[in-house]
Parts: C-alpha cells; structure tokens; sequence
C-alpha cells in the first residue's frame, strides 16, 4: 500500500484524535447524571440536605428522626385521584 492509500488514513483525520475523548466525556456525564438521578429516587440526597439543615452527622438516630420527618411530611401531602 502506498502511504496516499486511502484506506491507510486516520478514521478522525479532521478531529484531531478528540473523537474518543468526546464520547468519553459523554459517558461519563451520562453516568452522572444517572447516579444523581438514583441519588434522588432513593431518597440518599433527602437525607444529606437533613443532615445539613440540622447540622448533625450520619447516624443510626439522625436516619431514624429523618425517616419519621418524611413519613410525617408524607402523611400530609394531599393526594390526588
């Protein structure tokens, strides 16, 4: 093959050989926000504004009084439908 063969060119001739960091960059972007996501589902960045709010660290007992807070703030959300 001559060194002019196109098949011998760089697949991101024009990107500057960013291409993989572009699409690494994504993923984890992606996976971020996927863990933030899980963070809020499961309640884990709930209970790290608690601790703040209240100034106090994890504990058994800090976890205990933040769950009775939630179901107590639960039970008076009006429901719809």
């Amino acid at each position: 093959m001559r060194s002019g063969d196109p098949r011998r060119a760089p697949r991101h001739a024009g990107a500057g050989g960013t291409g993989p960091v572009i699409a690494r960059d994504r993923v984890i972007g992606a996976l971020r926000i996927l863990r933030d996501a899980l963070r809020e589902i499961f309640d884990e960045n709930a209970y790290a504004r608690f601790l703040q709010t209240t100034q106090r660290a994890a504990s058994v007992e800090s976890y205990r009084d933040f769950m009775r807070e939630r179901e107590t703030g639960m039970a008076k959300r009006p429901r719809c439908c």
